[in-house]
């Protein structure tokens, strides 16, 4: 099981904030990126923004992870959404950038 965040759309309205602000913040925090380059002599590096590693590994935190502001108050995902655990796909195939679903059926032999 992992976490699944339920989003009402008119909350997120309400907030000024799109389901692309929110995956952004939620990318960032959890897997990290890099938001400048810092450079030095001939070398470069690259400078990543990512959340505390106690914060981002423990699903019950997730919901006072930052997603956005507004007027200076920040929002927390808690804010935004209800966070819960649930079954889920481990992995979305695509087609052409299309999600591909697959079943599977055994026949049953002589037509029964």
């Amino acid at each position: 099981m992992g976490p699944s965040l339920r989003i009402p759309f008119a909350r997120l309205a309400e907030l000024g904030l799109t389901t692309a602000d929110i995956g952004s913040q939620l990318r960032t925090n959890i897997a990290g990126s890099a938001t400048t380059k810092y450079r030095i002599g001939g070398s470069e590096y690259d400078i990543t923004i990512q959340a505390r590693e106690q914060d981002r590994d423990a699903v019950r935190e997730l919901g006072a992870l930052r997603v956005g502001q507004v007027n200076g108050t920040p929002i927390r995902l808690s804010d935004v959404g209800r966070l819960e655990l649930r079954r889920g796909p481990i992995t979305i195939d695509r087609l052409n950038r299309q999600r591909l679903v697959t079943r599977w059926v055994n026949e049953v032999l002589g037509g029964r």
